[in-house]
């Protein structure tokens, strides 16, 4: 049956993964077309007439309907108009039920505020800590909506069912992220003179798996920084989309439209699942926390809970209306504000501050008349509209920025008037024509504009990986930026693919440790079996210059596992590494550990495990003195707030914005220095080497990452080739040799 005649639509607010409106009925009498003959006839105008064509009443292209007065019920939509002598209902005091069918303008309100959130917490995190929640009351509105949907089209085949949902998902989401994706790409490309990570992320970004590619990278030691990568955002659209695949299955599972129990029986699938999810973020420890931050796994009890919170609304009016109340709207309000204002870390257990606040104002939001009306407001309405915009664009504006520009806070004004600039052309150029274009049209149009999107954006991503990047928009602020890697001297092994161990990607292979290992070729000079965490690992340019002085060098790197290993931790790889080497030391080697020492925190501070390690490297010392091996420990880095380098603008006098007080510095250092001092004193085998006074000279006032224009960290606490190599004078001075 042909849906009645309506005004000119209110655009589509489906945003970031939730459904096409359903215009909204407000029915009125100027609008109903029969109401002045059943006056006419001595009958009252019926209020459940289908609106007019011509929009009247206040109705504008762009601009809903006059909203009935709050306290009214509004009645569900129908198809077809009711007898004209159908009495009209009586006025309630009652707001409207949260179960009603009618559009939800306040959850575009909401979408609003959570978009806005993470745009000033990525902007400058010091206005808005906890503004990254915004994502997770993102996740939950996707739920509540999604299934919303799917009960609202519950009716006919499952197959069917399925083919239009995805078809809203692809017009929905593809375009607008393809747009952004190919133009992200390009800039990377034009700007970052490391673009690799960013086009890498893109593609995977256009499958539906950026997720998956930034928690590997998070896991990475030798990835480049995810704030510097134009696609970090997508992220959280990987998870959606993951879910959508699997949230119709359990629709499918549950019977839901097949069986008058189908809600309850998807209610008893979602509630253990996500609180197996939720469970998860408390179980999963160490690295294995940021799959619970990046995946779906992670994240599913945050999308369940605006599932369940759906159907609590669509199926148990009455047990809704008991929590639709106007004080526990402002109180959701007022809770979720104070979490984006709370200096949270961001993990994924930080979503239980935003979740239930948010599931608060999903059901009680349609209570309180001057709230709904707030957040269903022009302004918050337009901004909620365009917030999957605002969402896609707003990253690659911080990450160019980034890059481009030294942070300063009269920037803030300028970057969101960019953003907003990029996001309504985007709204407006490709987000809504695409979606009207193939709405009217069969699922499969959908499909194949959304994989055309996908190659063309993805041709573009793999074109631009090929072509030598020259970052022409690239600040040239340095004479020149040393390699972060490079091979070993004489045997030419890759430092990252032949002399690093990190299962399971990065096995420990039988001819690590000839491959590795580098003999001395001075009569008599020792070899520096180096060992440890990445922090040993960016040491390779300091080992190739004591091999250009007749030094033996060895490297074996355990990203993210230091050696000796703290007390009850385990690695079958660094012990067999370890036993693997023993055998070939010979008196007067130096075995040199390395290790990061401070937490990656602002301000940093010392790490806190730090006694219980200096006990193992005692330990060791006593067991390598027979053998006349001396044990030397790389005492802890400067410690920089940088996202990159190449964010670093010089300044006069060879200053950078990156640079520190060194003071500040040597408040954090100095302690661990000294512990490591104390014990090493207690051997005649052991000692420390001080890179801080290296790198950071104590006469100097600051602490800079760049000497004569030239970078030497390769990131916050990491040496580059040159910074490392700029060691090796101060270090043979402190470690005599044989001549």
């Amino acid at each position: 049956m042909p849906a009645p005649s309506t005004p000119r639509s209110r655009p589509d607010r489906r945003l970031h993964g939730s459904e096409p409106a359903t215009p909204p009925f407000v029915p009125t009498r100027k609008t109903c077309p029969g109401a002045r003959a059943a006056r006419i006839a001595g009958a009252p105008a019926s209020r459940y007439l289908p609106p007019a064509t011509t929009p009247r009443d206040g109705a504008r292209p762009g601009r809903p309907p006059r909203r009935p007065k709050e306290g009214s019920a509004l009645p569900e939509p129908t198809l077809a108009a009711p007898p004209l002598r159908r009495p009209l209902p009586a006025a309630s005091a009652t707001p409207a039920p949260p179960h009603d069918d009618a559009y939800r303008w306040d959850i575009d309100g909401l979408r609003a505020v959570a978009v806005a959130a993470v745009i000033i917490n990525h902007l400058d995190r010091r206005l808005l800590p906890g503004g990254y929640l915004g994502v997770d009351v993102f996740f939950v509105i996707s739920g509540f909506v999604i299934t919303r949907s799917l009960l609202r089209h519950r009716a006919g085949s499952f197959r069917g069912l399925l083919a239009a949902f995805y078809a809203r998902r692809c017009r929905r989401l593809i375009p607008a992220l393809a747009t952004c994706a190919a133009a992200s790409g390009l800039l990377a490309w034009l700007l970052d003179p490391e673009p690799l990570a960013s086009l890498r992320t893109g593609l995977a970004a256009l499958l539906g798996l950026s997720n998956i590619t930034l928690l590997a990278a998070s896991q990475d030691y030798f990835a480049a920084s995810s704030a510097m990568n134009m696609f970090t955002q997508t992220w959280s659209l990987g998870v959606e989309e993951q879910f959508y695949l699997l949230f119709p299955a359990l629709v499918w599972l549950s019977a839901l439209g097949r069986r008058a129990d189908g809600a309850t029986r998807l209610a008893a699938l979602l509630v253990p699942l996500s609180l197996a999810s939720l469970a998860a973020l408390f179980l999963l420890p160490g690295q294995a926390g940021g799959a619970a931050y990046y995946l779906v796994l992670g994240r599913f009890w945050e999308l369940g809970a605006g599932c369940l919170a759906a159907l609590l609304a669509l199926t148990r009016p009455a047990l809704a209306g008991a929590l639709a109340r106007p004080a526990l709207a402002w109180a959701g309000l007022a809770l979720l504000l104070t979490a984006f204002a709370a200096p949270v870390r961001p993990t994924a257990l930080a979503g239980l501050l935003a979740v239930p606040p948010t599931v608060l104002l999903l059901l009680a939001a349609p209570a309180g008349p001057p709230l709904r009306r707030l957040l269903a407001s022009r302004p918050f309405v337009a901004t909620g509209a365009a917030s999957y915009s605002l969402y896609l664009w707003h990253w690659p504006v911080v990450s160019a920025s980034a890059l481009a520009l030294s942070p300063a806070r009269w920037q803030l004004p300028l970057k969101l008037a960019l953003i907003a600039a990029l996001a309504a052309a985007a709204y407006h150029l490709v987000e809504q024509p695409a979606r009207r274009a193939l709405a009217a049209r069969p699922p499969a149009w959908s499909y194949a504009a959304s994989a055309l999107a996908v190659l063309a954006a993805g041709g573009l991503l793999l074109a631009l990986a090929a072509v030598p990047n020259p970052a022409p928009l690239a600040p040239r602020r340095f004479l020149e930026v040393p390699l972060s890697y490079i091979r070993f001297p004489v045997t030419n092994a890759d430092q990252v693919a032949d002399c690093a161990v990190d299962p399971p990607g990065r096995p420990l292979r039988p001819t690590l440790v000839e491959r590795c290992t580098v003999a001395p070729t001075r009569p008599g000079a020792p070899t520096v079996w180096t060992m440890g965490d990445s922090h040993a690992g960016h040491l390779l340019g300091l080992l190739a210059a004591l091999q250009r002085e007749g030094l033996g060098i060895h490297l074996a790197e355990t990203p993210g596992k230091a050696f000796p290993l703290p007390p009850g931790t385990a690695m079958p790889e660094r012990d067999a590494l370890f036993e693997a080497v023993l055998p070939r030391m010979r008196p007067g080697d130096v075995l040199l550990l390395a290790r990061l020492f401070l937490q990656r925190t602002d301000p940093p501070s010392p790490w806190p495990g730090l006694p219980e390690w200096t006990a193992e490297v005692e330990a060791l010392a006593e067991r390598l003195r027979p053998r006349g091996v001396r044990v030397v420990v790389m005492g802890p880095m400067p410690l920089f707030r940088f996202a990159s380098v190449f964010a670093c603008e010089l300044e006069p006098a060879g200053a950078t914005s990156c640079d520190v007080p060194r003071a500040d510095l040597a408040a954090v250092i100095t302690p661990v220095e000294t512990a490591l001092a104390e014990a090493a004193a207690r051997h005649p085998n052991l000692r420390l080497f001080r890179p801080f006074a290296a790198l950071c000279p104590p006469s100097a006032e600051t602490c800079s990452p760049v000497r004569n224009r030239i970078p030497q960290f390769r990131d916050r606490d990491h040496l580059n080739s040159a910074g490392a190599a700029s060691l090796a004078p101060a270090f043979l001075a402190e470690t005599p040799t044989p001549d």
